[in-house]
């Protein structure tokens, strides 16, 4: 059987390709299925006779039909699945070397050029070289992408848009409260403050290296078939989410966190200064005492939908932080009022520039004693204190102290 591997990892649905969900993408795991098999079931890709490109170290197949790529990974359009990338896996030790690297990222080339693929991939599972095809053609020889990410959804968005955009999530908040507030009915600020969990997760799962958090506690660990995820965890999208990512998040975001700078206590004139607060500290589907956390999956799973329709979390509008605020404090009478308080960012940078703050000598604290949500004490490090903070001993030090003290959240 031409197809025997793709129908062995459940690879063809219905006489038709259908990879693992990968984001808004599929992902095809295979290694020794050929182009002409792929196209066989449902693959859709304008193959020549020729790839045209000075090969240097990989020696090409006779035919491009007979190559054979380690990973695909399909767009599904109205006209049928796509290959937008393609990727060639190697032993950590095949890849060391910059012999091996090209030779991978040629057979990567190769096979990316015949399927018509935009960005081919050499890695070994933790090393990951993005390679950008049509300037490799261009220039004749192995052009990489600047990312080094880890592989992972945001990577191919950002890839195949050509750079990394700022986007502005406010309909994205928007259309998240809906959700939670028909299924919970919860306070505008719990609302909140699950919008927050989950957006940071989709964020830490966009930007941060597998090493720092492993896939089993990304964003992209939750998109699944409900019956393939309950098979592989044994519980449901919303309680593995409960019970194993969220306590990983909220160790890198810790509460009752003691300040161990001795000046901030000074300040204060207190022995021990402590916050609080944490950005995990609400989660709307945990408020019921009488509705059990998996009654919430099918919403949990419709909001992580949203979350992965809108994209790559790579570059935020500054503004976004305030007008998410304002989206959700302005849903209740009682805290409508709230919004009379945030100041536009406009206002905020003259202040900022009226008061100097990148001459001031290190050592100097800017205080805001109504911080809100912090603008005042954030966007001096946009711009002018990029280099604000130095690392000693493992620990940031800031030269110049930004304080924001509010009783609000």
């Amino acid at each position: 059987m031409a197809n025997e591997e793709l129908h062995q990892r459940n690879l063809i649905q219905d006489g038709e390709i259908k990879g693992a969900i990968f984001g808004k993408y599929e992902d095809v795991n295979i290694g020794a299925t050929n182009i002409k098999t792929l196209l066989s079931v449902g693959l859709k890709a304008s193959v020549s006779e020729e790839v045209i490109f000075p090969f240097m170290a990989y020696k090409t197949p006779k035919n491009p039909l007979l190559a054979k790529p380690d990973r695909i990974f399909i767009l599904r359009n109205t006209d049928g699945p796509n290959c937008i990338a393609v990727a060639e896996h190697k032993a950590p030790i095949k890849l060391k070397g910059s012999d091996r690297l090209l030779l991978t990222s040629e057979q990567g080339l190769y096979s990316a050029l015949a399927l018509g693929a935009k960005i081919a991939i050499a890695t070994d599972g933790t090393k990951n070289f993005y390679i950008d095809v049509l300037s490799s053609v261009n220039e004749g020889k192995i052009k990489y992408y600047d990312e080094h990410r880890s592989l992972n959804p945001a990577v191919l968005d950002d890839l195949l848009a050509g750079e990394i955009i700022t986007r502005d999530p406010s309909e994205l908040a928007e259309r998240v409260w809906q959700h939670i507030w028909h299924a919970t009915k919860d306070e505008p600020k719990q609302c909140l403050l699950t919008f927050v969990e989950l957006f940071v997760l989709k964020f830490l799962s966009d930007n941060l290296p597998d090493k720092y958090l492993p896939k089993n506690y990304k964003f992209y660990e939750l998109l699944c078939d409900n019956s393939d995820f309950v098979n592989k965890h044994g519980r449901t999208q919303i309680e593995y989410y409960i019970e194993t990512i969220r306590p990983k998040i909220k160790m890198v975001f810790p509460d009752n966190t003691v300040c161990d700078d001795s000046s901030i206590s000074q300040l204060f004139g207190l022995g021990i200064v402590v916050s609080k607060t944490s950005i995990i500290n609400g989660f709307s589907f945990l408020k019921s005492s009488t509705v059990s956390p998996s009654s919430y999956n099918k919403v949990f799973v419709d909001i992580l939908k949203e979350f992965d329709k809108f994209g790559s979390l790579t570059s935020i509008d500054p503004e976004f932080k305030l007008r998410l605020y304002e989206t959700f404090l302005k849903k209740s009478a009682k805290q409508a009022k709230l919004g009379q308080f945030f100041t536009p960012r406009n206002v905020v940078q003259a202040i900022i520039k009226m008061a100097d703050i990148p001459n001031l000598p290190n050592g100097s604290v800017v205080l805001d004693p109504a911080a809100g949500v912090g603008g005042f004490v954030l966007e001096p490090t946009l711009a002018s204190l990029q280099n604000n903070v130095e690392f000693k001993s493992v620990k940031p030090v800031q030269n110049i102290k930004f304080i924001g003290i509010d009783g609000l959240c």
